[in-house]
């Protein structure tokens, strides 16, 4: 199954931050409050909010922006925009603090080479309706070189806790070479009675061409659909290829109340009955615990992919479901390579490989 997703441009989300904004040209001087701008290294002394267009935007290249323990807020309704975003900026650190009840936490938006560490990004809840659609807790969307470490993504959604993404109306705007390391992604799970088909994974790479990211040594837990996604190119022919997953805690996820489907604990999406979509290819998922999710532990519907040495044992845990810990949806494994993983079940015979 792939789906594909129409996520709003960066250029609505500057609009939406900028529209009320406080420029400071002095941030670290200048009362720091809902819209400001922040030019240099910065440390908040209060917490800012609530705001109901935007919290912070980054404003200049190499700077910090220290929370400070502090926290940055919306309104909690649909329109917040983001609690802090970095636009075309390169070099930037923002940590230290807690982002919430924005449309979305802390985005990164073209530039590149840029830090997010130890916030606590939750309550960021966005809309499967309308032009609004940010809906993640921390995204990259079309930047390369990013690293988001050490943070707590918790309660954001419909879409993801983390999301790489290549912006839908830019498809040559790719995401690559980021990195995610040492992260808390848990109970990513916006009640779909309020947004719809529950679409909220922990971690996806959206794409398009979101190639050579790494994912690795986070624990994702109880999200509401998927706990770790690498979705198809949706049909731009910019594949999501040459990602990374790897030493994983993937546990729990996939038990929302809609019905349309169960999660699986890490998916590739593809369509190999359509050599027209281009799946999430050459991808390497390696040394993940994935255990206790709802339905596949790991499953595979693209090519050319490395799966070795994974614990996926104790999956297609929702009563009922048709699942398996190893699944490959190609019925010959078609190029990819399965080996060293624990397993309880797994189909076809070629995913059983010592």
């Amino acid at each position: 199954m792939m789906r594909v997703v129409k996520r709003v441009g960066v250029g609505t989300a500057v609009a939406v931050l900028l529209g009320t904004g406080v420029l400071a040209s002095s941030a670290a001087a200048a009362p720091v409050g809902c819209g400001t701008v922040i030019t240099a290294d910065t440390t908040l002394t209060a917490n800012v909010g609530p705001c109901p267009r935007g919290g912070l935007v980054i404003g200049a290249d190499n700077v910090t922006l220290n929370l400070g323990g502090r926290t940055v807020f919306g309104k909690d309704r649909t329109g917040d925009g983001a609690g802090i975003l970095i636009d075309g900026h390169t070099g930037v650190t923002v940590k230290n603090g807690t982002v919430r009840a924005f449309d979305a936490g802390v985005v990164i938006a073209r530039g590149g080479s840029n830090t997010v560490q130890a916030i606590t990004a939750r309550d960021n809840i966005g809309s499967l309706k309308g032009k609004n659609e940010l809906g993640d807790g921390i995204t990259i969307r079309s930047s390369d070189g990013n690293t988001i470490s050490a943070n707590t993504a918790f309660h954001n959604g419909p879409f993801s806790g983390i999301s790489i993404i290549g912006d839908t109306s830019d498809p040559a705007g790719g995401s690559s070479s980021n990195e995610i390391v040492g992260n808390s992604v848990v109970d990513n799970d916006v009640p779909s009675t309020e947004f719809g088909p529950n679409q909220d994974d922990g971690i996806r790479i959206e794409g398009p061409n979101a190639k050579d990211n790494s994912v690795h040594a986070n624990t994702v837990r109880g999200n509401g659909l998927d706990g770790i996604a690498v979705f198809a190119d949706q049909r731009t022919g910019l594949l999501n290829t040459g990602n990374q997953i790897y030493d994983n805690t993937v546990e729990g996820n996939g038990f929302h109340e809609f019905g349309h489907r169960k999660g699986d604990g890490i998916i590739l999406f593809g369509l190999p009955t359509n050599p027209a979509v281009g799946g999430a290819d050459s991808t390497n998922v390696h040394d993940n615990q994935v255990h206790g999710n709802a339905a596949n532990g790991i499953r595979v519907n693209s090519e050319d992919n490395t799966i070795t040495n994974n614990d996926a044992r104790g999956n297609a845990a929702f009563p009922g479901v048709t699942a398996f810990d190893l699944r490959d949806i190609n019925p010959t494994c078609d190029n990819n390579t399965w080996s060293g993983n624990l397993f309880d079940t797994a189909t076809p015979l070629c995913t059983t490989a010592p």
